[in-house]
């Protein structure tokens, strides 16, 4: 049989796409490029804000029509049955916790998503280490997709990496709702997951992803002692959503700004690290001070990376019943902070300009060069047509807002 896939969203969504993948590869059937040469379409989707899941209500309709059997998987498949069977009764719907449905299209019974087979993705593997999170974030629907924490084994992850490895991975991506939160339904945490990754043998490097500040405040500290191994790239994916208590309490995140500037400063201080970071503009409540205090704090420890989200109400949660910004100012502040992140994230790239480092070829990129990445996971632009999993030495000539660019140094 042949299956096509398309996915949006987090590295979750993606992870499942590479499991469901890896069941039929498995079992001698392959993957197409075009859904109008497949005999059965997957889309896995992501409801993160309204205008995302309208444009995944549209996507579904147009793959309906391409005649081939048709999956939704992802968090639209558990917040949107409705909507999705009155697009066409035929749909399959398999929510987050069920990929290992794909083997019904082999008569089979599913399999457990703990247990089953993952392809990566060139040299990336991408592996869940959690289903769900212990938060309640006021304006979050992804919580009602996914549900409370479900951690999955250590046992299982360490075995999924090894075969990973084994396939060629060069760069492994865990994922969860809240990587934090791993572990604490099955009495184990994060930082034990991963000083028993750090043993597994291989050329590789781990990147960890996103943690809430409220879910490692008890052990941030052993977080980053563990990353200080050779195995796991010095960046963090701390969110913090904005500069203002007040806000942050209305948004139910569970702890206050100073934390983040905390967790910045010992991560810099300890690791050197690459610091990521997630903010919504315009949430219920901010008032142009309370903007002015995310702006402040941006300002303050300069993350590398920021993510923008302007608020977007959904149905259901808490914050759909607050009362927020106008249209004009929520926008305006969108723009503001756009602005600001350009600037902050293109002064820290330009302070790798004239830097030498070793790197490893990850993708392709547009014709005739590649990305590769550096211990602090730093994309790094490289006008060569070179092969993925390759090992580098480049020296960093020039810096944009999201990446460097750099030219092969030859070894000596």
């Amino acid at each position: 049989m042949k299956f096509y896939f398309e996915t949006y969203g987090c590295t979750s969504n993606r992870a499942d796409t590479d499991l469901m993948k890896g069941i039929i590869e498995e079992r001698g059937h392959k993957t197409v490029s075009d859904p109008r040469e497949s005999d059965v379409s997957v889309i896995n989707t992501c409801i993160v804000i309204g205008k995302t899941e309208n444009r995944m209500l549209n996507r579904i309709k147009e793959l309906s029509e391409t005649g081939c059997d048709l999956v939704v998987s992802g968090c639209l498949s558990a917040t949107g049955r409705k909507k999705i069977k009155e697009i066409d009764e035929s749909i399959k719907i398999f929510t987050p916790d069920e990929p290992g449905r794909i083997t019904e299209f082999f008569d089979e019974e599913p399999l457990e998503k703990k247990e089953a087979p993952s392809k990566i993705n060139g040299v990336v593997g991408r592996i869940q280490i959690a289903e769900g999170c212990l938060g309640n974030c006021a304006y979050c629907i992804t919580k009602y997709a996914r549900g409370s924490l479900t951690s999955f084994p250590e046992k299982n992850i360490l075995e999924k990496i090894r075969s990973m490895v084994d396939q060629g991975a060069k760069e492994i991506r865990l994922t969860a709702q809240d990587t934090g939160d791993y572990g604490k339904d099955i009495g184990t945490d994060l930082p034990s997951l991963l000083s028993k990754i750090s043993e597994i043998e291989g050329d590789f490097n781990v990147r960890v992803g996103m943690m809430n500040p409220r879910s490692v405040k008890d052990f941030f500290d052993e977080v980053v002692e563990e990353m200080r191994d050779p195995c796991f790239y010095n960046f963090l994916h701390i969110p913090v959503q904005s500069g203002s208590k007040k806000v942050l309490e209305k948004m139910k995140r569970g702890y206050e700004p100073e934390i983040f500037e905390k967790f910045v400063e010992t991560a810099r201080e300890e690791i050197g690290a690459t610091v990521s970071t997630d903010v919504i503009t315009g949430f219920p409540g901010e008032t142009e001070k309370e903007f002015e205090k995310t702006v402040n704090i941006l300002e303050r420890t300069k993350p590398d990376i920021i993510n923008i989200t302007r608020y977007s109400e959904r149905p259901g949660t808490e914050a759909a019943e607050m009362k927020h910004p106008s249209h004009n100012d929520s926008k305006k502040r969108s723009k503001r902070i756009t602005e600001l992140r350009n600037r902050i994230c293109g002064e820290m790239r330009r302070k790798r300009v004239g830097k030498t480092v070793d790197a490893t070829v990850i993708e392709k990129g547009k014709p005739g060069s590649v990305i590769a990445r550096d211990k602090y996971y730093t994309p790094i632009v490289v006008q060569k047509d070179l092969e993925p999993g390759e090992s580098i030495e480049v020296k960093i000539r020039k810096g944009k807002w999201s990446y460097v660019e750099g030219t092969l140094e030859d070894r000596k």
